[in-house]
């Protein structure tokens, strides 16, 4: 069985959630942000209170744990999907976090799966489509590992 990794914004996690129900109907094993799970099992998907209770103890140590967890996860994976949708006024937004998941992705020669189109992330475009990043314009059965 396939393992995908899942890579997105937090404000996207009750769409993460959805989009990995879907992958395991298509016969894949998911790979979730550490608080993507938390937020699945306590199906509690309040963003701002979730990232605050996930992060109130040591925010600095915290995120950087939550990171290193997701790249270990990465690691395992035969790809990754960036469920990229809309953020800030910014279709298709990647923020600085998912950026560096797919560095990592790239680094470790894993397939790049985009959700949604990119083009308005100007200042990462080049970076994003340098590193082989597969546009799947929403449609999960592109997917190919």
């Amino acid at each position: 069985m396939k393992t995908i990794a899942l890579c997105a914004s937090i404000s996207f996690y009750k769409e993460v959630v959805d989009v990995k129900n879907e992958l395991v109907k298509l016969g894949y094993s998911v790979l979730l942000p550490d608080l993507a799970e938390v937020m699945e099992r306590e199906n509690n998907f309040d963003i701002e209170g979730q990232k605050k209770k996930y992060l109130e103890k040591d925010p600095i140590g915290r995120k950087a744990a939550a990171i290193m967890l997701h790249f270990n996860k990465i690691a395992k994976s035969d790809g990754v999907l960036v469920i990229n949708n809309e953020k800030h006024g910014i279709n298709g937004y990647i923020g600085g976090n998912v950026l560096m998941e797919m560095g990592i992705a790239f680094y470790l020669e894993k397939k790049i799966f985009v959700m949604n189109n990119y083009a308005e992330n100007k200042s990462t475009k080049d970076e994003i489509e340098g590193i082989g990043s597969v546009v799947l314009d929403g449609d999960l059965s592109k997917i190919n590992l």
